[in-house]
């Protein structure tokens, strides 16, 4: 597993650009983590958590490099979500300051297998924002699995444990990850937040 630390955060230089040149720094961290010699390139998995989550699938948009893209709760459009939580004002910038940050308007493009989860509580979930990329693909690449009963981030432990072994299990032979819904829902329900 690698974790990068990305542009302005965790002490690195540069400032906050919120859902832009991020991209870029995930691309060069896949690019140092395809060079190690312990790591086969073509068996690179994505996969982020609210803001991550949204910075997973514009980067999924972009690259096609990634075997799968896990995007736990992402935001359909972060200029639309919280005020001053995107350093450019929507009401002056270039437009395309917002179109390039919108993964709502990029799924089309994205070429790799893309799982979208979200809870479906509306306390702590973007479950609009779900629905809305839902409503909006049409990409028969990204799939869409609402985490019933579950909050913004109370499915994550099970899902990511389901989604490791469904990473353990994806071989060179296979034909990518498979996460049946039967198991999904059961890993949801299993959760110790839903107990």
């Amino acid at each position: 597993m690698m974790f990068p630390g990305l542009r302005g955060g965790i002490g690195n230089p540069g400032r906050l650009e919120r859902f832009y040149g991020e991209v870029d720094d995930i691309l060069a961290a896949t690019d140092f983590l395809a060079s190690q010699p312990y790591v086969d390139p073509s068996r690179i998995y994505l996969g982020g958590h609210s803001t991550g989550g949204t910075l997973v699938l514009l980067t999924a948009e972009v690259s096609s490099r990634f075997r799968a893209v896990f995007a736990f709760g992402p935001i359909a459009n972060p200029m639309a979500f919280i005020p001053g939580f995107v350093p450019v004002d929507p009401r002056g910038a270039d437009p395309r300051e917002t179109t390039l940050r919108s993964p709502l308007l990029w799924l089309s493009e994205i070429q790799s297998d893309t799982f979208v989860v979200e809870g479906d509580e509306y306390e702590y979930a973007n479950e609009d924002d779900f629905h809305l990329l839902r409503a909006v693909s049409t990409n028969p690449k990204v799939r869409f699995l609402p985490a019933r009963g579950a909050t913004h981030s109370s499915y994550l432990a099970s899902v990511n444990e389901l989604v490791a072994q469904c990473i353990l299990r994806d071989g060179r032979e296979s034909d990518g990850i498979r996460l049946d819904s039967q198991a999904f829902d059961a890993a949801v329900a299993s959760d110790w937040w839903m107990k």
